[in-house]
């Protein structure tokens, strides 16, 4: 976050070339604040790998001036609003799940993921196809054919239901090859439970004569 903001702060325009637009202020502001915000939370995480709120802080201030962005078309600045609300959400839960939910631990106490952990990523996902499918082309077409704005984000966020559900397939079918469960469990199928008496049949002092009797 810290370097992408240092990268957007001073490429989203040509200082001391061309005067200030609108956009050219939004843009570079939000460089300015992540990597402001980058280097307050690299700053609370350099001791003992503490988990930060930081990040997601960034995420709710993102958003909110991405619902304030005015667009060209109607029908893009509502895409936008609802891109930004998403992505403030994704902000919100993530600091409720880091300082409620798991209370700056890396992972449940039981190790399994917990439902709730799921809305960040599933906003993060939601907003992401949000903001791709916002480009005032491909809108200017959603207007032509007459759909409106309502109508057309209930398509999207179906696609980005779809590809959570790829991702967690993938990552589910990961584990599993890798010799893990879905809850992150090694996984018992591929191992043999030895008994008591097979146990006792293998002797190490069997092993240590073998060694002695090497040369």
């Amino acid at each position: 976050m810290c370097l992408w903001g240092i990268v957007n702060t001073f490429t989203e325009h040509r200082w001391g070339r061309e005067g200030w637009s609108h956009g050219d202020y939004q843009h570079t502001a939000m460089g300015i604040i992540w990597w402001c915000g980058g280097l307050l939370g690299m700053w609370l995480t350099r001791k003992n790998n503490v988990r930060s709120f930081i990040p997601a802080f960034l995420l709710i201030f993102t958003g909110y001036a991405m619902s304030q962005h005015a667009q060209h078309l109607e029908i893009s600045t509502k895409v936008h609003a609802l891109f930004g609300i998403v992505l403030m959400g994704a902000g919100v839960t993530r600091i409720i799940e880091i300082s409620i939910i798991l209370q700056d631990l890396a992972s449940s106490t039981s190790g399994k993921i917990l439902s709730f952990q799921h809305l960040p990523p599933l906003c993060l996902v939601l907003s992401g196809i949000l903001f791709m499918s916002a480009n005032e082309e491909q809108l200017i077409l959603v207007k032509d054919l007459g759909a409106d704005h309502s109508a057309y984000i209930m398509v999207v966020v179906g696609a980005g239901f779809m590809i959570y559900l790829w991702m967690i397939i993938l990552l589910s079918f990961y584990l599993r090859l890798v010799g893990y469960n879905e809850n992150g469990e090694l996984s018992q199928q591929s191992y043999h439970q030895v008994s008591s008496n097979e146990a006792q049949e293998f002797e190490l002092s069997d092993l240590s004569d073998h060694e002695e009797r090497t040369p």
